[in-house]
């Protein structure tokens, strides 16, 4: 039991981390691209936008946290013998970039065509992870009837289950990314910007 509620809690922590994470990297892509798409500081020819010190602080450290949270998931949801939560970290951070680049580049009078570009170009590799999930749902059922007699032997392992149940596993998993987006949020009232 004991193991099993550390497990849940891994799960709960890396969504609320990947979560929080998502949330950090939006606001910062959201500053960025109010800015014109472009901010820098110092060198001989200054940007007419200089980059703010909390967004140098606030990225690779968003960055870092979302790789470390995804490497956590990762660890627990094999631990649990569950899908990974990677596709979906995945698609939000593709999708909320996507969607920023789609709002600086349709905003405010004509359109940019390369915001625009880069808008479907995140929203497609947001899309993707997400739409593969029938697939290989498809091909795993395929090779488990072409495999039936593999499987048909690990009878006692199977009969075992996970350690974790469906409704636990995903109730921590979006438990934690709600929890972690609003976290973000909530810091984003206090950063300037």
């Amino acid at each position: 039991m004991r193991s099993r509620v550390i497990d849940c809690a891994g799960i709960l922590l890396s969504a609320a981390g990947m979560g929080f994470s998502v949330s950090l990297i939006d606001h910062c892509a959201a500053f960025v691209l109010s800015r014109g798409g472009w901010v820098a500081s110092g060198g001989p020819y200054v940007i007419a936008s200089p980059a703010p010190e909390w967004i140098m602080l606030l990225m690779p450290g968003a960055v870092l946290l979302f790789t470390a949270s995804i490497m956590t998931s990762i660890y627990f949801s094999e631990r649990l013998r569950w899908p990974w939560l990677l596709r979906f970290a995945w698609s939000g951070v593709f999708l909320t970039i996507g969607y920023r680049f789609a709002c600086a580049g349709a905003g405010g009078g004509e359109p940019i065509p390369g915001f625009i570009i880069c808008a479907i170009l995140f929203i497609i590799l947001g899309i993707a992870p997400l739409v593969w999930i029938p697939v290989e749902r498809i091909q795993r059922r395929r090779s488990e009837r072409k495999l039936l007699w593999v499987y048909r032997s690990m009878d006692n392992v199977r009969a075992a289950g996970p350690p974790l149940g469906v409704r636990a596993y995903w109730t921590c998993a979006v438990t934690g990314a709600v929890l972690g987006v609003v976290a973000g949020l909530l810091l984003r009232r206090v950063i300037p910007g």
